[in-house]
């Protein structure tokens, strides 16, 4: 991980000893919360940076994570290699998320748009409303595909594959695929 200030860069490396050390070298994902809190995503669980005493705080869990976004004040949603988990700012906790229609792949992206969960998967992209996880599959073109991100906007959706292009999903309904 770097940091540039303006002036110069400071590189963070995991280092075995150190527990205020990012927690892996393999950086899968970057995200801030409402509270200006950066969030690390890598190879072995998430790294809070602290900026004020410039450590790390690791939180330990047994997968990759791909993607992270925050669903209440309290709670970030996780993406890893092993489904979908909820994480609490305040316990520290990770709780694996009970998918009423189990999705027996690796989690690679979120997004939420208004009260809509987007998941993306190794084998399609999934939607559900927060809060319900009742996840259905959106968009029978999409199944089958490694969704890599996922980006809402005003007009649609953006969805990033793995060997599929880009598709983008407008405000009309209407699927385009860009390879």
């Amino acid at each position: 991980l770097n940091k540039y200030d303006g002036y110069t860069f400071t590189v963070y490396r995991h280092q075995q000893h150190n527990q205020a050390s990012i927690q892996s070298d393999h950086i899968r994902s970057l995200f801030v919360d409402n509270e200006s809190n950066l969030w690390i995503g890598t190879a072995s669980g998430i790294s809070q940076y602290d900026s004020k005493k410039d450590v790390f705080k690791p939180y330990i869990i047994n997968a990759q994570i791909n993607d992270i976004i925050q669903i209440t004040d309290s709670v970030l949603y996780v993406a890893t290699s092993n489904g979908l988990y909820a994480f609490s700012k305040n316990t520290t906790k990770y709780s694996p998320l009970t998918i009423e229609n189990s999705l027996n792949q690796s989690c690679q992206s979120l997004a939420k748009f208004n009260d809509l969960l987007f998941v993306g998967t190794t084998n399609g992209l999934y939607m559900s409303i927060v809060g319900n996880m009742n996840l259905v599959p959106f968009r029978k073109e999409l199944m089958g595909k490694n969704i890599m991100s996922i980006l809402p906007t005003i007009k649609g959706i953006w969805i990033a594959t793995e060997g599929h292009g880009l598709f983008f999903i407008g405000s009309d309904g209407r699927l385009k695929n860009y390879i």
